[in-house]
């Protein structure tokens, strides 16, 4: 059953009201899509659910929609050509990404972005390629729900209330300490749990992408950029050396690895601090994307290192999605 907004939502698209500013819609605009995961995770899932932006069916959904009502999908070597030309053109632009790199964006939206002859980009976090071991945040998530996380695990004097506090809370909450506080964290989790991951059942749910995958879909229009190598959060780091480090050294394995260049770079848990800005630029990066949940006009004058995204979640009824497009 829909709630009021979704009915509402509904009416107003199935009225042509929507349709009619969807024709009215300033044509220089980007929206660019985040994605993380597309995947159908059932009753029961050991992970992080909300890093699953979308299931098979509605990312294919969502595609349709995207073809059929005049968007020109693009990647940020498309944009790098249209920023430089003499004319920005009247088409809608959009750019659909995914952060992370997790195996699924190659076995289920890769044959679905080819089945409508789409482009898309995919932040790697270079350090996890070719890995059996989830990412960092995955693990934390998968030891949560399994109540392998204690007050213990925490340096003392700063230990959350682990038993009252939801996942949400507590992935913000390891975010938002220092660095080397969340790597000490998770070295003692890992180191009591990590062998859980061995058993395919569980490891095969949370899996990053190989670089024979990714060579894969780079020869079939799909583009890399960076989501540093370890995935930290960049303004928890102390040492100006270290964040340099982290999105250098991410360029140049992506480039190494496959051969093209690496133009577009993702702040880790959305955060475009004013060193890590500086850090994309130095080091030859062309655009860089945040998690501030809005559009971009498309101009002359727009910041290519902050650019904005729509976020994508399984909870986005197909109305809200039409609606989140067109207005």
């Amino acid at each position: 059953m829909m709630n009021k907004m979704q009915l509402l939502n509904s009416m107003l698209y199935k009225s042509g009201i929507l349709p009619l500013m969807q024709s009215m819609m300033n044509s220089k605009t980007l929206i660019i899509l985040a994605y993380h995961r597309i995947y159908n995770a059932g009753a029961y899932f050991p992970f992080d659910n909300d890093l699953i932006s979308a299931t098979p069916e509605q990312f294919e959904q969502q595609l349709r929609f995207i073809s059929a009502n005049g968007f020109t999908v693009i990647d940020f070597h498309d944009l790098r050509e249209i920023m430089h030309s003499k004319e920005i053109k009247g088409n809608r632009y959009a750019v659909i990404t995914f952060d992370d790199g997790f195996e699924d964006n190659y076995t289920f939206a890769f044959p679905l972005l080819r089945k409508f002859g789409m482009k898309a980009v995919i932040f790697l976090v270079t350090d996890c390629i070719d890995s059996t071991i989830p990412f960092w945040f995955d693990r934390f998530a998968f030891y949560y729900k399994q109540g392998l996380i204690k007050a213990c695990h925490f340096p003392v004097g700063s230990e959350p209330p682990v038993e009252n506090m939801p996942l949400v809370d507590l992935l913000s909450f390891m975010k938002t300490i220092p660095n080397q506080i969340r790597l000490g964290i998770m070295d003692n989790l890992d180191r009591e749990n990590i062998e859980l991951f061995d058993d395919e059942t569980i490891g095969g749910l949370s899996r990053p992408l190989s670089w024979a995958q990714i060579r894969e879909m780079n020869e079939h229009g799909i583009e890399f950029g960076s989501h540093t190598c370890s995935h930290p959060a960049i303004p928890m780091l102390t040492e100006d050396s270290t964040v340099e480090q982290e999105i250098a050294g991410s360029k140049h394995v992506i480039e190494s690895e496959i051969g093209t260049r690496v133009v577009s770079f993702s702040y880790p848990i959305g955060a475009a601090s004013p060193l890590a800005m500086f850090y994309v630029k130095k080091h030859g990066y062309e655009f860089a994307v945040d998690y501030y949940h809005s559009k971009n006009k498309l101009t002359r004058h727009f910041n290519p290192f902050a650019l904005h995204r729509l976020h994508m979640e399984t909870s986005l009824s197909y109305d809200e999605y039409r609606i989140s497009m067109i207005t």
